[in-house]
This record gives C-alpha cells, sequence and structure tokens, in this order.
C-alpha cells in the first residue's frame, strides 16, 4: 500500500536547514559511538529535518489499537513506519543525510552497509536524488530485501555475515571511490532524520505519556526521545531486541527511561505480559492513561 505524500504541520524553514559545514565530508573512522557528540544533536536538528525531508517522506498514520489497549488498560495507538517508503523509517535518516551532502559529494557517490531496511532507505533516497549508491549487504541476506534493493537503482556488493565485515568492506569501497559512507544509526544526520517519528506523535497526540521503539543501533530511540522530551516529558521506553535471552522485562518507572526486553522488533511486549505482534517496520507503539 503507498500513501501519498503528505507534508509535516507547518514549520517555518530556518536558515539552519542549509548543511551544517563542520559535519560534512566522507567518514573514514570505524562507526561507534565516539564518532559523534550525543549533544549535537538537538531538537532544533530534528525540526530542521522534518522542513528537509516534508516532501520526500510520509506523514504516517498514528492509529489506535483496540486489542492492544484492552489487553493493556491503557491507550494504545501504533505509528505506522510499515507504511513509510521503503518500508520502514530508515528512510528518514537516509534521506536527511544525503540532503546534506555537497555536489562534489554527490557526484561522488554513497555507500552504506546494511542487512535490509537502511539498504533500501539510503537507495530510494539516493534514487530520489540522482545519487549513484552502492549497498554492502551480507552474504545471507534475504533474497526480497536484496531485490528490493536493487530495484531502487543500488549496486550491491555482498560481504561477510557480520556488521564489522561490511563496514569494513564499505569504508574500502568508499576510499578507493571518494564514495560518502551512510552509517546506519551512528551518525548525528540519522538520528535527527529518525527523530522525525517521535514530532510526528507528539504532534498528532498531546497527551500521550508513553513511547516505546525497538532498539537495535539505537538511531531511533535516541532521535524519538530527543524530540519527545525537548517537546514534552513522555516516558521513553526502548524494546531492546538485543538483550540477553531470558531476561526479564524491567517495570517501567513513571518519566524514567526503562528497558524493555528481550523483544524482537517484530513484538511489542508491556510489562503485564500482553503482547502483540507487528512489523519490524512499524516503529513506535505509544500509549496514555487518559481515558
Amino acid at each position: 500500500m503507498t500513501l501519498p505524500v503528505t507534508a509535516l504541520s507547518a514549520r517555518r524553514c530556518v536558515d539552519s536547514c542549509s548543511v551544517h559545514g563542520q559535519f560534512a565530508g566522507v567518514y573514514t573512522a570505524p562507526v561507534n559511538s565516539s564518532n559523534i557528540d550525543v549533544t549535537a544533536v538537538t531538537i532544533e536538528d530534528i525540526r530542521d529535518a522534518a522542513c528537509r525531508l516534508k516532501n520526500y517522506i510520509h506523514l504516517t498514520p498514528l492509529i489506535t489499537s483496540r486489542s492492544l489497549s484492552e489487553a493493556v488498560g491503557v491507550e494504545i495507538r501504533l505509528k505506522c513506519e510499515n507504511l513509510q517508503r521503503a518500508g520502514s523509517f530508515k528512510i528518514r535518516g537516509a534521506m536527511n543525510a544525503l540532503l546534506q551532502l555537497s555536489e562534489k559529494e554527490r557526484r561522488n557517490g554513497v555507500v552504506a552497509f546494511s542487512s535490509g531496511n537502511h539498504a533500501q532507505g539510503v537507495a530510494l533516497a539516493a534514487k530520489l536524488l540522482g545519487i549513484k549508491a552502492t549497498i554492502v549487504m551480507p552474504e545471507n541476506s534475504v533474497a526480497m530485501k536484496v531485490a528490493a534493493t536493487k530495484a531502487y537503482g543500488a549496486e550491491v556488493v555482498t560481504a561477510g555475515v557480520t556488521s564489522a565485515t561490511r563496514d569494513t568492506v564499505a569504508r574500502e569501497i568508499a576510499e578507493k571511490s571518494g564514495a560518502a559512507v551512510v552509517p546506519p544509526f551512528d551518525d548525528w544526520r540519522i538520528i535527527a532524520g529518525a527523530g522525525t517519528v517521535g514530532l510526528e506523535i507528539v504532534e498528532a497526540w498531546p497527551d500521550v505519556e508513553t513511547i516505546v521503539t525497538p532498539l537495535g543501533g539505537g538511531g531511533l530511540l535516541s532521535g524519538v526521545a530527543i524530540a519527545a522530551t525537548s517537546s514534552r516529558a513522555p516516558e521513553t521506553m526502548a524494546s531492546n531486541r538485543s538483550s540477553p535471552a531470558g531476561s526479564s522485562p524491567s517495570t517501567p518507572r513513571k518519566r524514567l527511561p526503562t528497558a524493555l526486553g528481550p523483544w524482537p522488533s517484530a513484538s511489542v511486549t508491556s510489562p503485564s505480559s500482553a503482547s502483540a505482534s507487528t512489523t519490524s517496520s512499524a516503529s513506535t507503539m505509544t500509549s496514555s492513561s487518559t481515558p
């Protein structure tokens, strides 16, 4: 299903929508948390990202789930990023990053490493902007995701089965070609783009009290947390698909970040053991105790 491109609620495009020169250039360092200064990502960066993205992404619906609401005892709404372009929230960060490349960087193309959703997000963003994209994917990638990435016009290179291998190969390609590396999560532009999900949730539902996001690399959680807590102060919780097997969900505390796991990104479970299956691209579950 394809939704029409819809602009976000009116925001004034400010001069800061232009490229942040201090972050321009090709990334050559390994992707890790020391790559970026977390304090560099602000609510203004996320609002600027929303300004850039409004003509390129869908304003996805925030729908009420009656079955989940009845099971948990509070109103639950789902932010349907499975209806987003390229099938997930990943295009938000990818497009935000590509829109800030210099003309020289655009001519040299981009390279990304991903097992699927980021690959498709970068591939589609690059196609829309007329930029050459090379995506390094694992050898055991889901065939459908590889086909979709190629269908968006990207060149796919398969390498190994670990993210470390894909990272290394992508940076080797970047060094040889001059292409800009677009990391999957550990980049201020990616975080700011993903944070627009949080802005849309708070704008659509000002009374939201809790936001639950899937957690892989942390780009979505970081962006949503910044957006939500800068606009107001809902409780933000993460569905951590990386938690050790057998660990138990933590009891949420009002207004404090609480890790809830272990859940795959395809499911969201409440502390009361109620659960609901969704697609991995349906990024967030929100709730409010207000009747």
